[in-house]
């Protein structure tokens, strides 16, 4: 989906003309830091939905105490029907790695403790050299002004130019490609909004088959989910092992699954192999994957680590 991302720089926006020129996404600038609101965002806000386009927002984060941050964003959102995930803008080093990616991870904490869906926005430089493993569960929006896709494990957007032309809009703009990942199931200003549509360029990241098959009905079996068994890793899938936490001596069909995959990656498990049981020769097999994959290597198959380990 072609989307669009705008603040107080972009005045007098036709947003019907940049509805009829392809686009169907618009971010806006709403606030940044504890204090800064953009005087333009209401009307943007409104015009946008009247024109038809899907409608989102975004704060630009600072190194303001987190609940200041994150009630300045909230106080600008309170009441909207917004179609997107509330995006943290993260692009400024805030004291180094461990501080920025602490100051990402309670901003992000306190939305969702009020009910909201949650993404990152970065760049992809600044995403992989200024921010830790704390915050790559977040849900992804990178820049990268290239034609080569970006050096992240997966994103579902990409602002691929800051110097686009949009009819409607006067100058230069932003373009993105969003993924479905980007929306919410519903038009809801809160209340946690589950993705529930797979896309296709979802599950080109990941290995698709007979394992993942059996995932997803190991999913819906234990946890009551309703996913669809069809063997292809898509958003709804990845939703549902946000919940999953699979650890030393846990037993059943999910550690089968990990234990057959960290198999067939190479990874040896000599004395029992796939028994279905999580013990000292599974937790060391995950270890050295989540160690080789530069992941927190806490012997615990929580989302990063099913990520990795069925990715492509």
């Amino acid at each position: 989906m072609k989307g669009i991302d705008i603040s107080s720089y972009q005045q007098n926006v036709d947003f019907n003309q940049v509805k009829n020129n392809g686009v169907e996404i618009v971010i806006l600038k709403a606030s940044e830091g504890k204090t800064w609101q953009d005087p333009t965002f209401k009307d943007k806000y409104n015009n946008a939905k009247a024109a038809g386009l899907k409608v989102g927002a975004y704060h630009f984060l600072r190194g303001n105490a987190p609940q200041d941050e994150a009630s300045n964003f909230l106080n600008m959102i309170e009441g909207l029907s917004l179609d997107c995930k509330l995006i943290i803008d993260a692009e400024v080093d805030l004291g180094g790695i461990e501080t920025t990616s602490n100051q990402v991870k309670a901003v992000k904490d306190i939305l969702v403790s009020k009910g909201y869906d949650v993404a990152l926005y970065s760049g992809e430089y600044f995403y992989n050299t200024n921010l830790n493993n704390s915050v790559k569960d977040i849900p992804l929006w990178v820049a990268k002004y290239s034609n080569n896709k970006p050096n992240v494990s997966s994103y579902i957007g990409w602002q691929y130019s800051d110097v686009g032309n949009v009819p409607g809009i006067n100058g230069y703009v932003d373009i993105n490609e969003f993924l479905e990942g980007i929306l919410l199931t519903n038009n809801c200003s809160n209340g946690t909004c589950n993705i529930t549509t797979p896309t296709k360029e979802t599950w080109e990241f990941y290995i698709s088959g007979d394992l993942v098959k059996r995932l997803q009905h190991e999913l819906n079996i234990q946890y009551g989910f309703k996913l669809d068994e069809d063997g292809y890793l898509g958003d709804k899938s990845l939703n549902a092992l946000e919940s999953v936490a699979i650890k030393h001596d846990a037993k059943g069909n999910i550690t089968r699954i990990i234990q057959e995959r960290l198999l067939q990656l190479g990874y040896k498990l000599p004395r029992y192999g796939a028994d279905s049981d999580f013990g000292d020769e599974t937790a060391n097999a995950l270890y050295k994957f989540q160690l080789d994959r530069k992941l927190i290597p806490d012997m615990v198959a929580g989302i990063n680590t099913f990520k990795e380990l069925f990715r492509k």
